[in-house]
């Protein structure tokens, strides 16, 4: 139980090297455009990202891969890792999701020295990657989508606090508040057959990100 629930914290935490802290998942194109300027607007969206976008397709994916993994199906995850990829239609979210996941697959095989993993030729979404590596670590189907949830969440708050639209207390008020929505989230991932995301809005406003001159985050 001690050694799920550190493995949980290490890879969630944002000191892990796979370069999450350089995403914003949109929020710096949608504050730019003035969606996006207090703490509720930012908790209004991360809501609607869990239950729209996060649960459905980065929980389920990264479930159903450490499940794949647990059965040695390679021929599965190399399946849901080309079928999360060709989910995504913002071709920043796609290849930041890669190196991420790469990076993270990386980093697994030098702690572990797993030769499945390091023989396992994934293109390396993240999602999928994080799944692998969550089985690889003995952490839980339903510990891994608690991980991600919680990774998403505190990232995009991350973000908005290096943007200067919220202050800490906020950041933490705004976690705290979306706890039982990244518990729904964990759930429907862990309880769903399919992988799939229905965010138009914030894809069209992520899609704008790539057009910026200037700008702190990869997404």
């Amino acid at each position: 139980m001690a050694d799920e629930l550190l493995g949980i914290m290490q890879m969630s935490d944002s000191l892990f090297p796979a370069g999450m802290f350089a995403m914003s998942n949109g929020i710096e194109a949608m504050h730019r455009a003035g969606d996006i300027s207090t703490a509720a607007d930012l908790e209004t969206l991360l809501r609607s990202y869990l239950a729209h976008q996060t649960g459905p397709s980065d929980c389920a994916a990264a479930v159903r891969a450490h499940r794949c993994a647990g059965e040695g199906d390679i021929g599965g995850i190399r399946d849901l890792d080309a079928r999360y990829l060709a989910s995504k239609s913002v071709r920043e979210i796609r290849e930041a999701s890669v190196r991420s996941g790469t990076q993270m697959l990386r980093c697994i095989t030098e702690i572990l020295h797993d030769e499945e993993i390091r023989n396992g030729r994934m293109s390396g979404t993240y999602p999928v990657s994080f799944g692998v590596c969550c089985q690889a670590l003995g952490i839980s189907a339903h510990g891994t989508a608690m991980a991600v949830s919680y990774g998403f969440v505190a990232g995009c708050v991350g973000a908005a606090l290096r943007l200067g639209i919220i202050q800490h207390m906020e950041a933490q008020g705004i976690i705290h508040n979306l706890k039982p929505d990244m518990e729904r989230s964990a759930l429907d991932g862990c309880g769903s057959d399919t992988v799939w995301q229905f965010c138009p809005q914030a894809e069209i406003l992520q899609m704008a990100h790539e057009n910026q001159d200037s700008k702190m985050f990869i997404t």
